[in-house]
């Protein structure tokens, strides 16, 4: 070969080098596609409290961001955007639930990398946390506590045969009471239930009086409405209480066989149900009522073994239950609540267990014996989930006690 090609060769060579360093400096590489998460995923028996961590880098080294996507659907919704770390923090979860999440990274000349769907289940609920109370009569005691109600870092006890309501911290330090034998007002007969209002306000079914009388978060009286008898707002033994996110007050009336409803301040706006085992009907033994956060009202016709839900103003939605020990059966269901997230929590006292469902009634889950151990019942009775720490607490009715859970 001629030192004229030789050369000629070289150019082009070195020519071909230069344009190929030069593309390869100008090129822009997307982020990775995140990957490892934590939880893994499908992971099952996952804390209420677990932090989402993921793995991700750059070819080209810049500073990545993310956007977190998470709910409980198969597409979940954004949750956070601009995570500026490989973790995000959910809050707190709830119990028995399936969760799907994603991440997209981006780097930052705008390019993103979209990760694959994942997808865990939280531990279901029942984890003991703790008890307090005793029978007696002073504070901190109970004398059949049959109702409870949790808002605002507060929990309310309907502290039924001692004819008061006690409240505690989250934890069942005693904060104050109020109550005593009578029908004057804040004076009480047998008072079954106790809500708390979207305003804070406390109300509560005096079943032996035959009302409802409603107070401050502290006790001091602001109103009551009802009587005896058959009429719109007259009540025969008022069990179940609970207020809706629009303060509307919903009502059990337990000899009536029928749910009343009424504005914050008692003004009758419906009722439904009549006595009888057909969709919509009652037993005579109709205890406790709960609203899910779509506004959908829960309740439990105890005497039928069955929990039956509604439109907010009555209109028959579905039922589930039957009589017997099995999973989804009940040996009178009293307690019924509702989750942040819908599913429905019920007391199955004849059993000594909690069972937990679907917002339509599809079983989850269950805990609880009879007995008097730590998570084991006597009775359990009313039930509410207080929303900034996810507990669960339970009415333990003939150990005379209330107990709380995970």
């Amino acid at each position: 070969m001629k030192s004229a090609e030789r050369v000629e060769i070289r150019a082009l060579s070195l020519a071909l080098t230069v344009v190929f360093l030069s593309c390869s400096e100008n090129e822009v590489n997307h982020p990775a596609p995140p990957w490892s998460p934590s939880p893994p995923d499908k992971a099952e028996n996952v804390s209420p409290e677990t932090e989402l961590r993921w793995k991700c880098y750059d070819p080209d080294g810049p500073v990545l961001t993310y956007d977190v996507y998470f709910g409980t659907t198969a597409t979940p919704p954004l949750a956070k955007r601009g995570v500026s770390e490989n973790k995000y923090s959910p809050g707190f979860l709830d119990n028995g639930t399936k969760y799907y999440w994603k991440v997209t990274a981006f780097d930052d000349q705008g390019h993103s990398t979209e990760g694959p769907v994942w997808c865990f289940t939280t531990k279901g609920p029942g984890v003991f946390i703790g008890k307090w109370g005793s029978f007696g009569y002073g504070d901190g005691q109970f004398n059949s506590p049959w109702g409870v109600a949790a808002g605002f870092n507060k929990i309310y006890i309907a502290d039924t045969d001692n004819n008061r309501i006690q409240y505690f911290t989250v934890t069942g330090s005693f904060l104050g009471k109020w109550g005593s034998g009578g029908s004057g007002d804040g004076q009480f007969d047998t008072p079954d239930n106790a809500a708390v209002a979207p305003n804070s306000n406390i109300y509560v079914a005096d079943s032996g009086n035959s009302r409802v009388q409603y107070f401050t978060s502290d006790g001091s009286f602001l109103g009551k409405w009802g009587s005896y008898g058959e009429g719109n707002g007259q009540f025969h033994r008022p069990n179940g209480i609970a207020v809706a996110s629009n303060g509307y007050v919903y009502v059990t009336d337990n000899g009536n066989c029928r749910v009343q409803y009424f504005t914050a301040y008692g003004l009758f706006l419906g009722k439904w149900g009549s006595s009888g085992e057909g969709d919509g009907e009652f037993s005579d033994y109709v205890e406790d009522i709960a609203i899910g956060p779509s506004g959908n009202v829960y309740v439990a016709d105890t005497g039928n073994d069955r929990i039956q839900y509604f439109t907010s103003t009555g209109g028959f939605i579905g039922k589930w239950g039957a009589s017997g020990p099995d999973n989804g059966q009940f040996d009178r269901p009293v307690g019924v609540a509702a989750t942040p997230t819908g599913n429905v929590l019920v007391t199955d006292a004849g059993n000594g267990r909690v069972q937990y469902f679907t917002s339509t009634g599809s079983f989850l889950g269950k805990w609880g014996s009879p007995g008097s151990g730590n998570g084991q019942f006597g009775g359990p009775a009313g039930i509410a989930v207080e929303s900034s720490t996810g507990y669960i607490y339970v009415a333990d009715l003939d150990n005379q006690r209330i107990q709380y859970f995970k």
